[in-house]
Protein backbone atom coordinates (compact mmCIF):
# COMPACT_ATOMS: atom_id res chain seq x y z
CA UNK A 1 0.00 0.00 0.00
CA UNK A 2 2.93 2.37 0.89
CA UNK A 3 4.37 1.47 -2.27
CA UNK A 4 1.16 2.28 -4.36
CA UNK A 5 1.29 5.86 -2.26
CA UNK A 6 4.70 6.65 -3.33
CA UNK A 7 4.20 6.18 -7.04
CA UNK A 8 0.65 7.88 -7.22
CA UNK A 9 2.49 10.84 -5.45
CA UNK A 10 5.04 10.91 -8.15
CA UNK A 11 2.48 11.19 -10.45
CA UNK A 12 0.68 13.96 -9.43
CA UNK A 13 3.25 16.16 -8.32
CA UNK A 14 4.00 16.95 -11.55
CA UNK A 15 0.23 18.27 -12.00
CA UNK A 16 0.51 20.32 -8.82
CA UNK A 17 4.11 21.91 -10.00
CA UNK A 18 2.74 22.75 -13.15
CA UNK A 19 -0.76 23.64 -12.95
CA UNK A 20 -1.15 27.37 -13.10
CA UNK A 21 2.04 29.54 -14.04
CA UNK A 22 0.17 32.99 -15.44
CA UNK A 23 -0.14 36.82 -13.92
CA UNK A 24 -3.47 37.61 -13.77
CA UNK A 25 -2.89 39.86 -16.45
CA UNK A 26 -2.04 37.12 -18.87
CA UNK A 27 -4.41 35.44 -21.72
CA UNK A 28 -5.87 32.04 -19.59
CA UNK A 29 -9.22 30.32 -19.27
CA UNK A 30 -11.56 31.12 -16.69
CA UNK A 31 -14.99 29.35 -16.04
CA UNK A 32 -17.57 30.22 -17.31
CA UNK A 33 -20.86 28.63 -16.43
CA UNK A 34 -21.05 25.03 -15.31
CA UNK A 35 -23.18 22.48 -16.90
CA UNK A 36 -24.77 18.84 -15.68
CA UNK A 37 -27.22 16.65 -17.62
CA UNK A 38 -27.71 13.13 -17.28
CA UNK A 39 -29.34 10.59 -19.37
CA UNK A 40 -30.23 6.63 -19.64
CA UNK A 41 -26.65 5.63 -19.80
CA UNK A 42 -24.64 9.13 -18.54
CA UNK A 43 -23.90 11.78 -15.63
CA UNK A 44 -21.77 14.30 -16.81
CA UNK A 45 -20.83 17.29 -15.09
CA UNK A 46 -18.97 19.92 -17.85
CA UNK A 47 -17.21 23.06 -16.61
CA UNK A 48 -17.20 25.16 -19.28
CA UNK A 49 -14.50 27.69 -19.81
CA UNK A 50 -13.71 31.05 -22.03
CA UNK A 51 -10.25 32.45 -22.75
CA UNK A 52 -9.94 35.95 -21.30
CA UNK A 53 -7.27 38.93 -21.05
CA UNK A 54 -6.94 38.87 -25.12
CA UNK A 55 -6.92 41.10 -26.83
CA UNK A 56 -6.85 40.24 -30.48
CA UNK A 57 -11.07 39.31 -30.98
CA UNK A 58 -10.12 36.71 -33.67
CA UNK A 59 -7.56 34.80 -31.68
CA UNK A 60 -10.14 35.09 -28.63
CA UNK A 61 -12.70 33.29 -31.32
CA UNK A 62 -9.75 30.72 -32.54
CA UNK A 63 -9.08 29.49 -28.77
CA UNK A 64 -13.25 29.80 -27.77
CA UNK A 65 -13.91 27.63 -30.68
CA UNK A 66 -10.90 25.11 -29.99
CA UNK A 67 -12.60 24.24 -26.33
CA UNK A 68 -16.06 24.30 -27.56
CA UNK A 69 -14.69 21.33 -29.97
CA UNK A 70 -12.78 20.02 -27.55
CA UNK A 71 -15.73 19.49 -25.20
CA UNK A 72 -18.27 18.62 -27.78
CA UNK A 73 -16.08 15.83 -28.61
CA UNK A 74 -15.21 14.43 -25.29
CA UNK A 75 -19.57 14.77 -24.86
CA UNK A 76 -20.00 13.00 -28.10
CA UNK A 77 -18.15 10.08 -26.98
CA UNK A 78 -19.86 9.89 -24.15
CA UNK A 79 -23.10 9.72 -25.73
CA UNK A 80 -22.07 6.34 -27.06
CA UNK A 81 -22.96 4.94 -23.74
CA UNK A 82 -26.69 5.64 -24.71
CA UNK A 83 -27.13 3.59 -27.79
CA UNK A 84 -26.35 0.51 -25.07
CA UNK A 85 -27.42 2.17 -21.26
CA UNK A 86 -26.63 0.66 -18.35
CA UNK A 87 -29.39 1.75 -16.05
CA UNK A 88 -27.59 -0.22 -13.00
CA UNK A 89 -23.77 1.54 -13.52
CA UNK A 90 -23.68 4.64 -15.64
CA UNK A 91 -20.79 6.23 -16.82
CA UNK A 92 -19.87 8.62 -14.52
CA UNK A 93 -17.97 11.67 -16.24
CA UNK A 94 -16.51 15.52 -15.88
CA UNK A 95 -15.14 17.77 -18.16
CA UNK A 96 -12.89 19.94 -17.03
CA UNK A 97 -10.14 22.31 -18.27
CA UNK A 98 -6.46 23.37 -17.18
CA UNK A 99 -4.07 25.84 -17.68
CA UNK A 100 -0.32 25.57 -17.93
CA UNK A 101 1.59 28.71 -19.26
CA UNK A 102 1.09 31.79 -20.75
CA UNK A 103 2.94 34.91 -21.31
CA UNK A 104 2.37 38.05 -24.08
CA UNK A 105 3.25 35.24 -26.91
CA UNK A 106 1.65 31.96 -26.34
CA UNK A 107 -0.89 30.22 -24.01
CA UNK A 108 -1.08 26.19 -23.19
CA UNK A 109 -3.58 24.50 -21.67
CA UNK A 110 -6.00 21.55 -21.46
CA UNK A 111 -9.09 20.50 -21.83
CA UNK A 112 -9.39 17.40 -19.44
CA UNK A 113 -12.11 14.39 -19.25
CA UNK A 114 -12.43 11.76 -17.00
CA UNK A 115 -15.03 9.01 -17.33
CA UNK A 116 -15.37 6.76 -14.49
CA UNK A 117 -17.28 3.12 -14.72
CA UNK A 118 -15.02 0.46 -13.13
CA UNK A 119 -12.17 2.48 -13.26
CA UNK A 120 -11.11 5.96 -14.45
CA UNK A 121 -9.48 6.81 -17.58
CA UNK A 122 -8.44 10.52 -17.97
CA UNK A 123 -8.23 12.06 -20.89
CA UNK A 124 -6.42 15.44 -22.08
CA UNK A 125 -6.70 17.23 -25.18
CA UNK A 126 -3.60 20.04 -25.58
CA UNK A 127 -3.09 23.15 -27.07
CA UNK A 128 -0.60 25.79 -27.54
CA UNK A 129 -1.89 29.10 -28.86
CA UNK A 130 0.13 31.80 -30.79
CA UNK A 131 -1.70 34.98 -28.85
CA UNK A 132 -1.03 37.03 -32.26
CA UNK A 133 -1.56 35.33 -34.83
CA UNK A 134 -4.34 32.32 -33.24
CA UNK A 135 -1.94 29.53 -34.43
CA UNK A 136 -2.24 26.45 -33.02
CA UNK A 137 1.19 25.37 -32.82
CA UNK A 138 2.38 21.33 -32.86
CA UNK A 139 5.70 20.16 -31.49
CA UNK A 140 7.88 20.45 -33.90
CA UNK A 141 7.25 24.36 -33.87
CA UNK A 142 9.12 24.10 -30.75
CA UNK A 143 11.86 21.27 -31.26
CA UNK A 144 12.39 21.87 -34.93
CA UNK A 145 12.25 19.41 -37.86
CA UNK A 146 14.28 16.37 -35.72
CA UNK A 147 11.89 16.72 -33.20
CA UNK A 148 11.31 12.65 -33.67
CA UNK A 149 14.55 11.51 -32.88
CA UNK A 150 15.11 14.46 -29.83
CA UNK A 151 11.82 13.65 -28.16
CA UNK A 152 12.42 9.65 -28.52
CA UNK A 153 16.04 9.90 -27.26
CA UNK A 154 15.42 12.19 -24.14
CA UNK A 155 11.96 10.09 -23.51
CA UNK A 156 13.52 6.73 -23.57
CA UNK A 157 16.74 8.11 -21.68
CA UNK A 158 14.20 9.39 -18.92
CA UNK A 159 12.76 6.18 -18.57
CA UNK A 160 15.22 4.61 -18.27
CA UNK A 161 16.58 6.86 -15.02
CA UNK A 162 13.24 6.68 -13.88
CA UNK A 163 12.97 2.51 -13.85
CA UNK A 164 16.56 2.60 -11.71
CA UNK A 165 15.44 5.51 -9.85
CA UNK A 166 12.12 3.52 -9.02
CA UNK A 167 12.05 0.14 -9.01
CA UNK A 168 8.13 -0.07 -9.00
CA UNK A 169 7.20 2.03 -11.82
CA UNK A 170 5.84 0.05 -15.00
CA UNK A 171 6.31 0.68 -18.38
CA UNK A 172 5.16 -1.53 -21.73
CA UNK A 173 8.92 -2.11 -22.88
CA UNK A 174 8.12 -2.64 -26.67
CA UNK A 175 6.23 0.23 -26.89
CA UNK A 176 8.84 2.80 -25.73
CA UNK A 177 11.68 0.67 -27.84
CA UNK A 178 9.22 1.37 -30.59
CA UNK A 179 8.22 4.93 -30.14
CA UNK A 180 7.09 6.71 -33.03
CA UNK A 181 6.51 9.97 -32.11
CA UNK A 182 4.76 12.70 -34.54
CA UNK A 183 3.64 15.93 -35.20
CA UNK A 184 0.18 15.06 -33.69
CA UNK A 185 2.11 14.28 -30.21
CA UNK A 186 0.31 15.66 -27.20
CA UNK A 187 1.89 18.41 -25.25
CA UNK A 188 2.13 21.49 -23.44
CA UNK A 189 4.66 24.34 -22.16
CA UNK A 190 5.57 24.33 -18.82
CA UNK A 191 5.92 27.33 -16.52
CA UNK A 192 9.88 27.58 -17.68
CA UNK A 193 8.70 27.05 -21.03
CA UNK A 194 9.74 24.19 -21.73
CA UNK A 195 8.15 21.49 -23.30
CA UNK A 196 6.51 18.94 -21.65
CA UNK A 197 5.41 15.97 -24.12
CA UNK A 198 2.61 13.76 -22.70
CA UNK A 199 1.51 9.85 -23.67
CA UNK A 200 -2.50 8.49 -23.31
CA UNK A 201 -3.37 6.12 -20.96
CA UNK A 202 -2.04 2.73 -21.37
CA UNK A 203 0.29 3.76 -24.52
CA UNK A 204 3.42 3.09 -22.58
CA UNK A 205 2.65 2.18 -19.16
CA UNK A 206 0.00 0.72 -17.18
CA UNK A 207 -3.21 2.57 -16.27
CA UNK A 208 -2.04 3.45 -12.74
CA UNK A 209 0.59 5.56 -13.78
CA UNK A 210 -1.79 8.04 -15.73
CA UNK A 211 -0.84 10.45 -18.79
CA UNK A 212 2.90 9.82 -18.42
CA UNK A 213 4.85 13.62 -19.03
CA UNK A 214 8.13 14.02 -19.63
CA UNK A 215 9.97 17.29 -20.19
CA UNK A 216 11.96 17.55 -23.36
CA UNK A 217 14.88 20.08 -22.49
Amino acid sequence: MKKRFLIFLLIIAPLCINAVHASEDNAKLQLLKEKHYETEGTIVTVKIPHVVNVKDDKVKKVINKLITQAIDDFTNEFKEFDKEPNTEHKLIADITFQNYDSDDKIISFAINATPIMADSDLQKKFYTVDLKTGEVYNIEHFLGSDYQNIVKKSVQQQIAENKEKYPNLMYFDEAVNNLKITNEQPFYINKDNQVVVVFNQFEIAPGYMSLPEFIIK
